[in-house]
Order: structure tokens, then sequence, then C-alpha cells
């Protein structure tokens, strides 16, 4: 199978991670290599770490999304901001004439 790092990360669920879809192809006896993208290789060991290191780095940056985003949250609570429920784009059915 041909595809690039992008269209990978598209057919992953969020819930499952590049890095554990990765993995799941290693234990499979197979490597990953990225059409697009020369740096992503899994063949080599190098290649394995960089994967590694770029996998920790994006694990540690959606950390940070996570804590800045749950402080912006306390703060609007604080400040007496109340959420709503998003509800999806009425279409032409339901939005009348």
């Amino acid at each position: 199978m041909k595809m690039s790092v992008e269209q990978a990360e598209q057919t992953i669920p969020d819930d499952f991670g590049m890095e554990r879809a990765l993995d799941q192809v290693q234990k499979a006896g197979a490597n990953f290599r990225s059409l697009a993208d020369a740096w992503c290789d899994t063949s080599p060991p190098h290649g394995q770490l960089l994967v590694t290191v770029l996998g920790g780095l994006a694990q540690f940056e959606r950390t940070l999304i996570q804590a800045r985003t749950g402080e912006g949250r306390k703060r609007a609570q604080a400040a007496g901001v109340v959420w709503k429920a998003v509800q999806d784009e009425p279409t032409s059915e339901t939005r009348g004439p």
C-alpha cells in the first residue's frame, strides 16, 4: 500500500494514534515508508528513532494544548461564560422558507 504521512494519519482514528498504528505495522513484519516524506521511513534504526522522537514531541504538544485550553475554560467560567451545545448547521430541509 502506498500513501503519504498525511494520508495515513487521516485513515487512522484519533483514539488509535499514528505511533500505535506504526507499531502494529512493525509487529506484522512490515515497515512504513512515506512516499512524500523522505524522513519517515521505519526500516532503518535511525528512522525508527526519528518517528519515536517526533511521536513523543507530538504527545507533549497535545498535553500542553489540553492544559492551556483547560485553563482558558476555567477563566471563562469564572468570568460567567456559559457554553451551549453545538448544533449542526440547518439544512435546506430544516431551514424552512
